[in-house]
Formats: structure tokens, C-alpha cells, sequence
């Protein structure tokens, strides 16, 4: 048992400088994440994180993406619930179709959970935080480009469900940066990720909450209030709910040839699979080592560990597949 603490960065890099690799579920990552990023940059030790907070996100590759890759250091973000599920959902469902045509994918997720005290606390963080640059949804270079697309609510008749837009999450980021440095999704990449309703109140519902908690949340004492409603970090689930809980995302990929439905799912999308993704995520990137791809610098998922990873899942607790 090593003792680290986020306020002594020399406890820190005892901690980095010990090891291969560290995988860190703090949280709120906003108010803590960053002191260990930087320790493990600066001792070339890979670094892996239960992180959804997209502000954090997109901070943690502005400082430390150069120097990573400069380093040969691996920075793998959102190895959790965000964003494996769409990251490696999408790579999945890209590997079914042409790598030289232009292809468009979109997901709809449905899940059934119950937040812990420091996701609550991280999802109140991001929402206070300011919307990203819209050229954070959009690449080009190299010949290659890729968006992610908002689209209206609506019901989808192809999933018998309504559904609304979903891109203010981690997840489109993380996708997007997978397409960006994989030529398997093609020369040209669209994402428009959907989260799926039981029925129109249902979602008008959750709309009208998500705007109304978002709006509070950019108010200091308002936002001091909401962290004060929530449970404290360290409060989750209870073993009855989670054995509740599951996790599904349908991926509809399609080119100029061809059309592919995909799926993924699990069991609770918090402690049940989270615990999963992360802990398998960390083993693949020590045991299957030798066989990974040679990226530094902030890589996802899909990117740095890519197919092993998949397996490693579907051998515990995910389903990878192809639909009818």
C-alpha cells in the first residue's frame, strides 16, 4: 500500500515514479484529477481514469497531450462508463464497414442506474463549466475530417422510441478523437449521439430538469445548493439497485455501401460495468503490452487499446454484437 495525497505533489511522485501505471477514480476530477496527470507526465508513467467531466477532459489535453507524446506516456481518459461503451461501441461498429467510403454512425442509449455521490458532484461540475468551442465537435486534416452531429428530439421509428440529442457529453469528444486518428472511420466521420425515452413526458420531463439544474448550476450559490442536495462522495447504490441496473447502446453505422446494426450492453452502468471497463482497461494496457499500439499523448480507448480490449470485456461482463 502506497500513501499518495492530491495536496503533496511529492507523495505523488513517489507514487507515479513506483510504478507502470496508475489508475485513479477521484472525483470531482475538476478539483482533483489534474496534480496526478502531471506527476505521471513528468515520471513517464501511464495514467488511467473512471473520469466523465469533459471540461477536465479537454483542459487535461491542451496542458499535457505534447508533452505525453513527447514522453512515450499513455493518458487514457473515461475508461468508464464514459465513454467505452460508445468509444468502443463506435470502433466496433466502424471495423463492419469500408474504411475508403465516408461513414455516419449514430447511437441510442437506454440505461437503467442509480448515480453515485461523486457523479453527481462531477455532472453539477460540468454543467457549470462553459460550453466548449464549437471546433471541439469538428476535425480536418490530412485529407480526413470528422463531426459530431446535434440533432432535434424526435421519435425514432427505427428504435420505436423517442429520443433527444446527446452531445453534450464526453462521449462525442472521445469518439471524435478516435476517429481522428484511425483510418478505419474512413476519409470522412459523422457521430450523432441519442439518449432514448420511455415516452415524450418522460423526456420533456428530463429536458426540462437537465436545462433547469444546468442553469442553476452556473450560479455560484445556486450551484452550492445543488452540491449540498446531492449524496456525498462515497454514497452509492445499494447491492439491490445495481443488480437493477444495465446498460445498452444500438449503433446504426452506415456508408455509401453498406448498413450495420450494432450493440452493446451490460449490467449496472456505475459500480457493475464501470468497475469492469476500468480495472480490464488497466490489465490490458500492462499484460497486452507488447501487442498495443505505440501511441503517446491523450489516446482513448479504441485508439491505444482497441480490439484486446474488447475481448478482455466480452470474456466478464459486455456484449459486443451485430444485429439482425
Amino acid at each position: 500500500m502506497i500513501v499518495a495525497d492530491v495536496s503533496d505533489s511529492e507523495s505523488l511522485t513517489r507514487m507515479a515514479a513506483s510504478t507502470r501505471a496508475v489508475l485513479s477514480t477521484v472525483g470531482p476530477f475538476s478539483d482533483y484529477g489534474e496534480p496526478l496527470v502531471r506527476a505521471c507526465v513528468e515520471q513517464g508513467t501511464d495514467y488511467l481514469d473512471s473520469t466523465g467531466e469533459r471540461p477536465f477532459v479537454l483542459a487535461m489535453i491542451e496542458r499535457y497531450d505534447e508533452l505525453a507524446r513527447a514522453r512515450g506516456v499513455r493518458l487514457i481518459f473515461a475508461c468508464g462508463f464514459d465513454s467505452i461503451p460508445a468509444d468502443l461501441g463506435v470502433y466496433f461498429t466502424v471495423q463492419q464497414l469500408p474504411a475508403a467510403e465516408a461513414i455516419s454512425v449514430d447511437s441510442y442509449l437506454s440505461f437503467r442506474g442509480v448515480f453515485s455521490g461523486g457523479t453527481e458532484r462531477s455532472a453539477i461540475m460540468e454543467m457549470s463549466a462553459a460550453r466548449p468551442a464549437p471546433n471541439a465537435y469538428v476535425y480536418a486534416e490530412a485529407g480526413r475530417s470528422g463531426r459530431v452531429l446535434k440533432g432535434r428530439a424526435h421519435r425514432a421509428q427505427n428504435i420505436d422510441a423517442w429520443v433527444a440529442s446527446f452531445i453534450d457529453a464526453v462521449d462525442s469528444n472521445i469518439v471524435l478523437r478516435s476517429a481522428r486518428v484511425l483510418d478505419s472511420y474512413g476519409p470522412s466521420f459523422t457521430y450523432t449521439p441519442w439518449v432514448v425515452h420511455a415516452n415524450l413526458l418522460v423526456m420533456l420531463s428530463l429536458m426540462g430538469v437537465g436545462a433547469t439544474a444546468g442553469a442553476a448550476a452556473k450560479s455560484a450559490p445556486l450551484r452550492a445548493l445543488l452540491l449540498k442536495l446531492v449524496k456525498p462522495s462515497g454514497q452509492g447504490p445499494t447491492p439491490e439497485q445495481m443488480a437493477k441496473g444495465w446498460f445498452r447502446v444500438r449503433f446504426e453505422g452506415r456508408s455509401a455501401s453498406k448498413h450495420v446494426t450494432t450493440e452493446v450492453s451490460g449490467p449496472d452502468p456505475g459500480y457493475g460495468a464501470t468497475s469492469v471497463m476500468l480495472g480490464q482497461s488497466a490489465l490490458c494496457l500492462l499484460e497486452d503490452r507488447d501487442v498495443l499500439p505505440a501511441r503517446g499523448g491523450v489516446v482513448t480507448t479504441a485508439a491505444a487499446l482497441g480490439e484486446r480490449l474488447i475481448q478482455r470485456l466480452e470474456a466478464h461482463a459486455l456484449t459486443f454484437r451485430v444485429l439482425p
